[in-house]
């Protein structure tokens, strides 16, 4: 038996790199012939749709911890000058970046002469139809400079915040946004109280990382892991085995756990009460890269916060339950932030790709499965007790059935069997020990040991007690319900830009009488979608779709319930349709599909009457933007187009 000393020692080097004879080694090369093939045919089979899966399994971890673990692995792959020793830190650099006087772009300008930079820059949003004239302060700060760019956009285009990467997508930036909500509101509140700009800034620092450890601990660690290692690391002090800090940023995390995160990404996410049917591609291109002309986020994109955490009403959504496969945008020829995507390349096929790479010696390898298993069991011996991972001749006869429907030689197959890519033996793991429901025991290892070993120190009851007198006026914020609930108390947005739906328990405002930033824009009226109506989230998929049905008859849905299946991610068939038909047109005859006569005439009806200032404006399909306006990210290519124009023309009725 190991002592304490050695025990700790090897479970050290669990998120270390391959020693000798530690690296993965079924493919020599998987950037090129052979290797490359062979992971483009594991891409496809995960990237696959499969119509019989039930749509409604989905994991335990509710959708906004997904990117609150995105906006973790950012972070730590993000050094800041504090990082002296150039171990990995999960110190919110993603908002602080230098700090302000190093990077004074991310924070406000002080209002005295001479005063020091102390508060992060907040957008704010655009008012909606039917919102506040003054839009809410819930946005990532974005401008633009026509002077100097070299074509000028009347547009806020460029993103004022240390990595661009966390406007990557909508849901993203909204996370971050968060944070910078929480320093304000400690460090306005002590200088409030007399504090000078300097000491408040590190003081709201200190607390807000405090504050951001909690819930790493409670939100990322206690929803991603298996429940019966969370006694150990779910904890004011996570129990890890290693001791030390990180060394350097763990490749089997970064390329494993961290991008099995795109296993759980949903196709489509409730955003708010007025966006209830958004679709993944949207959401991906909703930023100031790929639509600057939306930007800064009109307050019918703002997140209703309920829906990403969950408050206990209900209305939490779910990640997407963790197995092999993706949303169909992140499979093979998705093209979602791709620039040039191809039908033999995707993010799928790209996690599997650096999960797999060999490394130049400097840089390190990764270790494989069989080595990762081995670390953990020699450094915490009990911790795989009973799992899929522990049991190896389960572990190659479960691989060894999942790939064997998957098209190479039989030789490569027992290989990949006995050494499989990290990403796709992390995916079955999910499912083999926890239905999809949380990572398995290997994962749950990598993300408990790896968060553990870099969260931020947590703050002095000093700096907490100062904190809750200037602004939390109770105890800090420890799961991210909590720091929803207190940034809505202490910000108070209106209705249309809050943070999560009113409370049941909440008193009713003492006044009738609105604040001068709630005055309305326009008229409340709301003309709400007719329920008899399509909804259709990705409208490339759906021309894909459509493709397959004009070109394989026998793929066509013959019921209503089977085209919903079918549908599922895609849009959302209205209960009053009964039956499907399908109508193919011809060469020699031109085909006039007329609409549903009362349908067109109540459309027509509605539309003469309404007038800009008391109802939402006729909304066209969001890709059609994505054509016509000028944009810095990745293009729409003509295939693209093609397909979302086929998809909306074949499947929209009146709207």
């Amino acid at each position: 038996m190991q002592d304490a000393t050695e025990a700790s020692r090897t479970m050290r080097a669990i998120v270390d790199d391959a020693a000798e004879g530690e690296a993965f080694a079924a493919i020599a090369d998987p950037e090129h012939g052979e290797g490359r093939e062979t992971l483009l045919a594991i891409a496809r089979k995960i990237g696959r749709f499969d119509p019989d899966r039930d749509p409604t399994l989905t994991s335990a971890i509710p959708a906004g911890v997904t990117y609150l673990t995105q906006f973790a692995a950012h972070d730590l792959d993000l050094r800041g000058r504090e990082d002296v020793d150039g171990r990995p830190m999960l110190d919110l650099a993603l908002i602080y970046g230098d700090g302000p006087r190093h990077d004074p772009f991310a924070y406000q300008v002080p209002q005295g002469p001479g005063e020091p930079r102390h508060l992060l820059r907040i957008g704010r949003a655009r008012p909606a139809w039917n919102s506040p004239a003054w839009g809410a302060a819930r946005d990532l700060p974005r401008a633009s400079c026509p002077h100097l760019d070299a074509h000028g956009i009347e547009a806020r285009s460029e993103v004022l915040i240390p990595n661009t990467f966390s406007d990557s997508n909508l849901i993203l930036g909204q996370v971050q946004t968060l944070w910078a909500l929480l320093h304000n509101a400690v460090a306005s509140g002590l200088v409030e109280r007399g504090m000078r700009p300097e000491p408040a800034f590190e003081t709201a620092r200190r607390v807000t990382r405090h504050v951001y450890r909690s819930a790493l601990i409670n939100d990322v660690i206690g929803s991603w892991i298996m429940p019966r290692l969370r006694t150990r690391y779910v904890a004011a002090e996570p129990q890890l085995a290693a001791r030390d800090g990180l060394a350097r940023l763990p490749r089997a995390f970064m390329t494993g756990v961290a991008r099995i995160g795109h296993a759980l990404v949903r196709e489509t996410y409730a955003l708010n009460d007025q966006r209830g049917f958004e679709g993944l591609r949207s959401l991906i291109r909703h930023n100031s890269a790929c639509r600057p002309a939306d930007m800064p986020l009109t307050e019918d994109w703002l997140l209703d916060f309920g829906r990403f955490f969950d408050l206990g009403d209900g209305r939490v959504q779910h990640a997407r339950a963790i197995g092999p496969h993706l949303a169909r945008p992140f499979a093979l020829g998705g093209g979602v932030r791709l620039d040039h995507p191809t039908p033999s390349d995707g993010l799928v096929l790209r996690d599997l790709v650096a999960c797999t790479r060999a490394a130049a010696a400097a840089e390190g390898t990764m270790p494989s499965v069989r080595t990762l298993v081995a670390r953990i069991e020699a450094a915490a011996p009990g911790l795989l007790d009973g799992s899929f991972a522990q049991d190896a001749v389960r572990r190659r006869t479960r691989l060894a059935k999942w790939l064997e429907d998957v098209p190479m030689p039989a030789g490569r197959r027992a290989a990949l069997a006995e050494d499989p890519p990290l990403t796709l033996f992390l995916m079955i793991e999910a499912m083999v020990d926890s239905a999809g429901a949380h990572l398995g025991a290997v994962g749950s290892a990598l993300m408990a040991e790896t968060i553990g070993a870099a969260l931020p120190d947590p703050a002095s009851a000093e700096d907490i007690a100062l904190a809750r007198d200037a602004a939390f006026h109770g105890p800090a914020p420890e799961r991210m319900t909590d720091l929803v609930r207190f940034l809505q108390r202490h910000y108070r947005f209106p209705d249309g830009a809050r943070l999560h739906r009113a409370e049941p328990a909440s008193p009713a405002p003492a006044s009738s009488k609105r604040k001068p930033s709630e005055t309305r824009m326009l008229d409340d009226q709301n003309a709400a979608q007719s329920s008899r109506l399509f909804e259709v989230a990705d409208y490339i998929e759906l021309g894909k779709l459509v493709a397959d049905w004009t070109q394989n008859e026998a793929s066509r849905p013959k019921c209503i319930d089977e085209l919903r299946r079918q549908l599922d991610g895609i849009a959302k068939v209205p209960d009053n349709f009964k039956d499907v038909d399908f109508v193919e047109g011809r060469s020699d005859v031109l085909v006039i599909r007329l609409p549903e006569k009362d349908l067109m005439a109540e459309a027509q009806r509605e539309l003469e009457g309404a007038s800009p200032m008391t109802q939402p404006p006729y909304r066209l399909p969001k890709f059609y933007d994505d054509i016509y306006h000028r944009h810095f990210g990745p293009e729409m290519t003509s295939l693209d187009i093609f397909l979302a124009r086929m998809g909306d023309y074949t499947i929209a009725r009146c709207q």
